[in-house]
């Protein structure tokens, strides 16, 4: 019996390392939610581009009071805000701008714990719905 006792206590120790082992890992991987509530983004219509007659608009993220410019982008701009734009898996924050069945999205993505800028494309349904959101390369980090 007490084998059995020395063997099902090495066992739950195992178990117990393990799960804070994992545990840890996973904190490790969270962002502070107050460092992305200062991410804040801002979208200025530029007006209508006298060359393809569509709206333009420029994006700024602001990143501790600054602000800083992502790009300039046509047609309509847009914050996702989760509900009826959901975000993406890993994304926390995002724009996305559109022109007729087309556009571009930028967005702030949690990757192993860092904050990374992204920039997709964006392709719609003849409805307005997202048929896809892809092709997103690294603009950069924080």
């Amino acid at each position: 019996m007490d084998k059995k006792y020395a063997i099902a206590i090495a066992v739950l120790l195992v178990a117990a390392l393990g799960a804070w082992a994992l545990t840890s890992h996973l904190n490790s991987l969270k962002v502070d939610p107050e460092v992305v509530a200062e991410l804040q983004w801002k979208i200025v219509d530029q007006g209508i581009d006298a060359d393809t007659g569509s709206s333009t608009s420029r994006v700024y993220l602001t990143v501790a009071g600054v602000d800083v410019e992502v790009g300039g982008y046509r047609g309509t701009c847009a914050l996702i805000n989760g509900t009826s734009t959901p975000l993406l898996a890993n994304e926390v924050s995002g724009v996305i701008c559109t022109r007729n069945y087309s556009g571009k999205e930028v967005g702030i993505f949690n990757e192993s714990g860092k904050l990374v800028l992204k920039e997709g494309d964006v392709e719609l349904n003849a409805d307005g719905t997202f048929a896809l959101r892809h092709n997103f390369i690294l603009r950069g980090d924080f």
